[in-house]
C-alpha cells in the first residue's frame, strides 16, 4: 500500500521545521557564523547561528556574508580557513542590535516562538527593521496593538512612540456609540 503523497508533505514539513527549531540547540558545532553584539550592559557577547539559516532568512544577511550590496561584508571578518563568519555587529554604528534582541531576532529565524516584554520590543523592532526581517517587525508593533486595554492604552501607546514602534489605532471615544442626541455634544451636531 502506498502513503498518499500530501501526508507525506506534511510529514515532512512538521520534520523539517522541528530540525529547524531545534538546530542551534542540538548542533551548536556546525554554526558557521559568530555574531559579536552588545550585551545591553556596555560589554559584548558572542551569538553563534548557522550561514544557511541566515542568508535563507534575509537578504540583509546574505549581502554581508557574502559580502554583496551597500555596505554588504562591511563589518563581516572570515577566519582563515575560511569557515566560519565572524559579523561584528558590536563594531557597526548603524546595527543597535544588543544580544537580547538577537536571541528574539534567532527564534524568529529558526521557527521558534519569540516572546518579548514591551520593555525589549523597540530593540527587536530596530534589528528586525535592520535584518530585513518585515514579518518580525510587524509582529512586534501588532504585540503592542493586543497588549491595549481600556487601562493602558494611553501609557501603552505613549511607551510605544517614546520607542519609535510604528502602532496605528483608531481609538473611537465611547460618546460615539451613545444614542445619537443623548450625549450633550452630540446634540449639537
Amino acid at each position: 500500500s502506498t502513503i498518499p503523497m500530501m501526508e507525506m508533505d506534511e510529514c515532512s514539513g512538521d520534520f523539517a521545521r522541528q530540525v529547524l527549531r531545534n538546530m542551534r540547540d542540538l548542533y551548536p558545532d556546525l554554526a558557521d557564523v559568530v555574531m559579536h553584539v552588545n550585551d545591553g550592559n556596555g560589554g559584548t557577547t558572542t551569538v553563534e547561528a548557522h550561514r544557511v539559516v541566515l542568508i535563507c532568512a534575509s537578504e540583509t544577511w546574505r549581502a554581508m556574508l557574502y559580502g554583496q550590496g551597500q555596505g554588504g561584508g562591511q563589518f563581516v571578518e572570515f577566519t582563515q580557513e575560511g569557515r566560519r563568519a565572524v559579523v561584528r555587529f558590536d563594531r557597526d554604528p548603524s546595527a543597535h542590535i544588543t544580544a537580547p534582541a538577537l536571541e528574539c531576532v534567532l527564534d524568529h529565524v529558526y521557527g521558534k516562538a519569540v516572546r518579548v516584554g514591551l520593555d525589549k520590543l523597540q530593540a527587536v523592532a530596530s534589528a528586525a527593521e535592520y535584518l530585513a526581517l518585515p514579518g518580525l517587525k510587524a509582529g512586534c508593533e501588532e504585540a503592542v496593538v493586543s497588549a491595549l486595554t481600556a487601562e493602558n492604552a494611553v501609557g501603552t501607546l505613549m511607551e510605544a512612540e517614546r520607542r519609535e514602534l510604528q502602532v496605528s489605532v483608531t481609538i473611537v471615544p465611547p460618546m460615539l456609540f451613545c444614542p445619537l442626541g443623548s450625549h450633550p455634544i452630540m446634540a449639537r451636531w
